[in-house]
C-alpha cells in the first residue's frame, strides 16, 4: 500500500470528487475506488484541511514540494573514499571491514550499507558475485537479512495456516506500546478473526516482574498469542 505522499494526481482527483459528492463518505469506499488502504485516505485528507476543504491540486503541490530530492551516493564520484572501497572489494574485504578501516583512518567515511547499495546498484566497477563472499547476484530482502532472533518468541512467519487464514478463532496478536521514558506501557491483544481487542496497562513500564502478572491474569482465556513486533 502506498503512503499518502506517494499518491498520484489521479488518485487525489478521485478523492476530491468523492468528497465533493458526499462529505461523509467512508474512507473504505474511497480506498476501494483508488486501491489504497482506508487509513492512507484518512491521513491524506486530514493532512490537507479535512473533508470540506480538501483540494487535489493543493495536496499534489505540497507532496511535490515535500518530496526530497534524491541525493547521490558518496561512491558515485571518483573520490578517495570510492578508490579505497574499490581497492578493498578487489582484495575480497567485506563492506563492514572496509567501513571499519575508513573509520579507523580518521578521514571521510561510509557505512557498510552504503557500500552494499552502491555495489548492487551498479555504481562500482565490479559485481557482487565477483567480490562478496556470498556471491549472490541479487540482494536478499530486509526480513531475510534481519530475522527475528528474540529468544522465546516465535517468528511471525511460523504461524500455522489456520492462523494466517484467520479461519480459527482464538488466536491473538500481541503488541507492546511504551510510554515516555519507559515509565509506563500498554499491552494490546487483537483476536485475528473477530478483531476483538484487549488492552492491559503496565504502570511500571517494561520492568518484567511488576508488569507481567496483570497480563498473566488477563490471558488465561487466550489460547495462543503471536507477537507482531
Amino acid at each position: 500500500m502506498p503512503a499518502s505522499k506517494d499518491l498520484s494526481r489521479v488518485q487525489r482527483d478521485l478523492i476530491e470528487g468523492a468528497l465533493a459528492e458526499n462529505r461523509e463518505v467512508a474512507w473504505a469506499v474511497i480506498g476501494r475506488c483508488i486501491k489504497v488502504h482506508p487509513t492512507t485516505v484518512m491521513r491524506e485528507v486530514g493532512r490537507h484541511h479535512g473533508r470540506r476543504r480538501y483540494c487535489a491540486e493543493v495536496a499534489q503541490a505540497r507532496a511535490d514540494r515535500d518530496r526530497g530530492r534524491a541525493r547521490d551516493s558518496k561512491l558515485t564520484e571518483d573520490t578517495a573514499v570510492r578508490r579505497t572501497v574499490v581497492t578493498g572489494l578487489t582484495a575480497k574485504q567485506s563492506p563492514a571491514a572496509i567501513a571499519a578501516d575508513l573509520r579507523a583512518a580518521g578521514g571521510a567515511t561510509v557505512c557498510a550499507e552504503t557500500i552494499y547499495q552502491a555495489l548492487y546498484r551498479g555504481c562500482l566497477p565490479m559485481t557482487a558475485r565477483e567480490c562478496l563472499r556470498t556471491r549472490r547476484p541479487r540482494r536478499r530482502g530486509r526480513q531475510a537479512r534481519h530475522p527475528n532472533r528474540r529468544a522465546g518468541l516465535p517468528n511471525i512467519h511460523q504461524r500455522p495456516a489456520p492462523v494466517n487464514d484467520r479461519a480459527t478463532p482464538g488466536h491473538f496478536e500481541l503488541d507492546l506500546v511504551i510510554g515516555k521514558k519507559n515509565q509506563s506501557g500498554l499491552l494490546t491483544a487483537l483476536e485475528r478473526r473477530t478483531r476483538y481487542g484487549a488492552i492491559v496497562t503496565l504502570p511500571d513500564g517494561t520492568a518484567p516482574k511488576p508488569s507481567w502478572p496483570p497480563w498473566s491474569n488477563s490471558s488465561t482465556r487466550y489460547p495462543r498469542i503471536y507477537w507482531v513486533r
